[in-house]
């Protein structure tokens, strides 16, 4: 829903349209402070795994950009290391 990254605040947005106006399941938006997220295409709900995976995409954006990283742009960089977030955080195991 929401969290702090380097003192901003930053809203994660559902959004009917992304894909129907620019081709994207996530997009970061530095100027509102927001991620944005496709809840469903073509009428069907998004599966979670690729809402996750698109909200950790658009994670390292934001994280890339409050770090005035030249990376922070560079798609191909940060769609793998957003899967590679991704896949850490959903199989993760940990002692009790």
């Amino acid at each position: 829903k929401r969290f702090k990254l380097a003192g901003i605040e930053i809203n994660t947005v559902m959004k009917d349209r992304l894909i129907a106006d620019d081709d994207a399941v996530g997009e970061a938006s530095y100027r509102t402070g927001e991620i944005y997220l496709q809840k469903v295409m073509d009428g069907v709900p998004l599966i979670s795994q690729r809402q996750e995976q698109a909200f950790c995409h658009e994670l390292t954006h934001w994280i890339l950009h409050q770090m005035n990283h030249k990376l922070a742009s560079d798609e191909v960089f940060v769609d793998n290391f957003g899967s590679y977030l991704h896949q850490f955080l959903t199989t993760a195991e940990y002692d009790e």
